[in-house]
C-alpha cells in the first residue's frame, strides 16, 4: 500500500461484509483464526461469548412481526365508503360535547393472519384480556374536525376526495385538518393501499431485552444483536474475537452461539470446555454453575427451564 492509497476504515470494513454475507464473512474469520493457531498465538483454552444489543437507526413504531409487504397493502375497497357519514357523527358529537374539535380515527387490522396469531400468543403470555377485533389494530387516518378550520383547509379535503374517489360536504363552520394518513390511491389502478404506520423503516430489527447494569431493570431495545467469541490467551495478556453471528435483536443468544460455535470448529480444531455461569443481580456477581465438554440445544433448554424456575441453585 503506497502512501497515496486509501486506508481501509470500520466503514469499508461494514461495505465488504455486507456485500460478501455473513456466512463469507465468517469462513474468511476462521480461516485467519487458523492461522494464527497454527503459528501458535491461539490456543482456544478459554473462549468467552457475550451477546450485544445494537440499536437500530429506525424508530420501533408497534410491531415486531413486520416485512417488506407492510409498506404496500391493499385496502378493502368499501373502506372509505362511508367516510362522509362518520365525519358528520364527529360533528354531531362535537355539538353534544360542546367542543372546539375531536379527532376522527379510522382504523384498520392487519391483514396477515399469521401476523395475528404471533400477537395473540404474546398477549396471552402476558396474561392480558384483549378483544380478537382490536388486535392488530392501527390507525391509517387521523382527521381532526374543527370549528376554526386553518388556513387552506380546503386542500386538505381535496386530498380526502381524491382518497375516496367522491365528494365529501363539510357542514358550514367546520373544517378538517389531516393529522396523519397511510393511504394512497393508485392513479392508473385506481387502487387504495396503505402502508402500515407499525411498521418501521427498518424492517429486519426487532426488539430485544436486556438488563441495564445501573439500576438492574429489564430494558428494551430496537436493533440488531451481535453474539461474539472471543479467545483469551492469559500468557500474552490479549483477547482475540474469533467468530461472530448477528441477527435482529430477538434472536436466541443460546442458540446463536451453539451456531457459530459449530462454524468455527469446522476449521480450527480448538479442545475446549464449556463452564456457564450465571449472573446473581442481588449479589452483582457471576456464579459457576456447570462445566461440560459440549454445548447442545437439549442443554441450553434445561438451562433455560431451570433458569425460568429458579431452581439454578
Amino acid at each position: 500500500m503506497g502512501i497515496h492509497d486509501h486506508i481501509p476504515s470500520e466503514s469499508d470494513m461494514n461495505h465488504f461484509r455486507s456485500r460478501i454475507g455473513e456466512e463469507v464473512f465468517q469462513i474468511i474469520m476462521a480461516i485467519l483464526v487458523l492461522l494464527f493457531q497454527m503459528v501458535g498465538i491461539l490456543t482456544g483454552a478459554t473462549i468467552c461469548t457475550d451477546g450485544t444489543l445494537l440499536e437500530a437507526f429506525a424508530n420501533f413504531r408497534g410491531c415486531n412481526y413486520m416485512g417488506n409487504c407492510c409498506y404496500c397493502m391493499a385496502c378493502p375497497s368499501s373502506m372509505l365508503d362511508h367516510l362522509e357519514q362518520e365525519v358528520n357523527q364527529t360533528i354531531d358529537e362535537i355539538e353534544q360535547e360542546d367542543t372546539l374539535s375531536k379527532v376522527l380515527n379510522i382504523t384498520i387490522q392487519c391483514p396477515r393472519p399469521s401476523v395475528i396469531e404471533k400477537m395473540k400468543k404474546a398477549i396471552e403470555q402476558k396474561k392480558k384480556k384483549v378483544v380478537d377485533a382490536d388486535i392488530g389494530l392501527c390507525k391509517i387516518l387521523r382527521i381532526k374536525i374543527t370549528r376554526n378550520p386553518i388556513d387552506g383547509w380546503q386542500e386538505q379535503l381535496s386530498y380526502l376526495e381524491h382518497l375516496c374517489n367522491t365528494e365529501l360536504k363539510i357542514p358550514d363552520g367546520y373544517g378538517i385538518d389531516i393529522l396523519s394518513s397511510a393511504l394512497t390511491r393508485n392513479s392508473e389502478t385506481n387502487q387504495l393501499t396503505y402502508c402500515c404506520p407499525k411498521a418501521s423503516k427498518d424492517v429486519e430489527a426487532r426488539t430485544g431485552y436486556r438488563r441495564n447494569t445501573q439500576t438492574g431493570k429489564i430494558e428494551a431495545v430496537f436493533g440488531y444483536k451481535a453474539v461474539i467469541m472471543t479467545v483469551v490467551e492469559k500468557i500474552l495478556g490479549i483477547e482475540v474475537p474469533v467468530m461472530a453471528g448477528t441477527g435482529p435483536g430477538n434472536i436466541s443468544e443460546a442458540k446463536t452461539y451453539i451456531e457459530v460455535s459449530k462454524r468455527l470448529k469446522q476449521y480450527v480444531p480448538f479442545q475446549t470446555k464449556y463452564e456457564i455461569w450465571i449472573q446473581d443481580m442481588t449479589m452483582k456477581r457471576y456464579i459457576r454453575m456447570y462445566e461440560v465438554k459440549e454445548l447442545s440445544q437439549s442443554l441450553i433448554t434445561i438451562l433455560v427451564e431451570k433458569i425460568g424456575a429458579g431452581k439454578l441453585y
